[in-house]
């Protein structure tokens, strides 16, 4: 039976004290399994050490509920009929935010993994581009060498070597030149280089030559790579990579120029690969809820979504390519050491950091940070995913407050708030 009650009872469930005093306190349950869990729990721990707490739920007189942590003590002890004074907090918006904040962390979990599987892609991605290269950096050193060497390199490469008079006509042509095209070498070197490609292509090439040739021979460039096309023979216009660079005779006179094509639809395959997974990779850092930015070994800003803007108040345009700008002075030093760690190949995860807004407000953080690598395996950049926990902090400081002010005033006050004759 409820015994007197203050004007707290009454601003949380809507009551008058009048209407409650007297009244089974099970008019402030929504269920009578609810009213009758209150007693299983609490009150055996009121037997034993004198008070009890549990959370439980309450109905207001509007039919609402409300989630309430309930504590009570014995008023006299040793003398459990004497009565029990309870005291009562809505700890409804606590309850919320702790859903909120668990609901944040498993989208977090999710979009961590997710980043994780988009970068072992990339970085699988980057390697093979990488080996690319150094293949095609191999070939380009070994044209430097001796003739015999040189033809020896071109008989077994897969690249087609070739040399190439200065009219356009084809002086040699590597066996691979079949496999890539369908000409034979004999065909090949009954063409001239603008019968090889499409008629735009041939006029560039044209144009370029003559330009080069025009200049004096130590202003010209020494080497030249583009990607362009050229046709099979069964007239399929397909992507290659030419590598070229000057012939000279024993005179030191420009007799010619020298190079290697490659086929580019493996690599326009893979660029393509990497578009998709760079695209979804922006896709899932935009829409995330979550703020996430990523800086450069210098700590400027690489990138920062729509969550950050949000959260922080700077927009991408003020940050990018700038120092991370929510560091305050006094956490300069824990930023510099924490950004070290990283860049030294270590992750963080659920730090608890402080930091400030655009409009000086501080704000309570949840950092998980991991580095990012380049092909070669070095740590490049850092990317960032942080959690806004700065209300879950103040909801559990004002929890912790009311608690030991109950506390006090249950040690020291003579007057009881809530009465419950058993």
């Amino acid at each position: 039976v409820l015994g007197p009650c203050n004007e707290f009872v009454s601003k949380m469930t809507g009551y008058d004290p009048s209407e409650l005093a007297g009244r089974s306190a099970r008019m402030l349950y929504p269920d009578e399994e609810e009213f009758q869990k209150v007693g299983r729990e609490k009150h055996p721990l009121v037997e034993k050490y004198g008070v009890g707490t549990v959370e439980t739920r309450w109905m207001n007189k509007d039919g609402s509920v409300i989630d309430v942590l309930l504590s009570s003590a014995i008023l006299k002890p040793g003398e459990l009929s004497a009565g029990l004074v309870y005291t009562a907090l809505d700890i409804t918006e606590i309850k919320r935010h702790e859903a909120l904040i668990k609901n944040q962390k498993e989208e977090l979990e999710a979009a961590n993994e997710e980043l994780a599987a988009t970068n072992e892609e990339l970085i699988a991605t980057n390697e093979e581009l990488a080996r690319a290269q150094d293949d095609l950096l191999e070939i380009n050193s070994r044209l430097a060498e001796s003739e015999e060497h040189y033809r020896l390199l071109a008989e077994n490469s897969t690249d087609i070597i070739w040399t190439m008079a200065l009219d356009g006509r084809f002086t040699y042509v590597s066996p691979s030149v079949t496999a890539l095209s369908g000409f034979t070498v004999d065909e090949m070197l009954g063409m001239t280089m603008y019968e090889y490609v499409p008629p735009e292509q041939a006029v560039f090439a044209a144009d370029f030559i003559a330009k080069e040739l025009a200049k004096p021979p130590g202003e010209r460039l020494e080497s030249y790579t583009l990607e362009t096309s050229q046709y099979t023979k069964a007239g399929e216009v397909i992507d290659i990579e030419i590598t070229c660079s000057w012939l000279y005779d024993r005179k030191g006179n420009t007799a010619g120029i020298q190079g290697s094509t490659r086929d580019m639809r493996q690599r326009k395959i893979i660029q393509e690969k990497l578009r998709v997974s760079n695209q979804r990779l922006g896709a899932i850092i935009n829409s995330s809820p979550l703020a996430i930015f990523t800086l450069d070994r210098d700590g400027k800003v690489l990138q920062w979504n729509a969550a950050a803007e949000k959260a922080f108040g700077w927009t991408e345009e003020e940050v990018l390519n700038r120092y991370l700008p929510m560091v305050p002075e006094d956490k300069q030093e824990e930023y510099d050491s924490m950004r070290a760690m990283v860049f030294a190949g270590r992750s963080m995860t659920d730090m608890e950091i402080r930091r400030i807004r655009k409009d000086g407000s501080p704000a309570v953080l949840s950092l998980n940070t991991a580095p990012l690598y380049d092909a070669d395996g070095r740590v490049n950049a850092i990317m960032s995913v942080v959690a806004d926990i700065t209300d879950r902090k103040r909801a559990e400081d004002a929890l912790r407050a009311s608690e030991e002010k109950f506390s006090k005033a249950f040690h020291t006050s003579p007057d009881s708030i809530n009465i419950n004759r058993v």
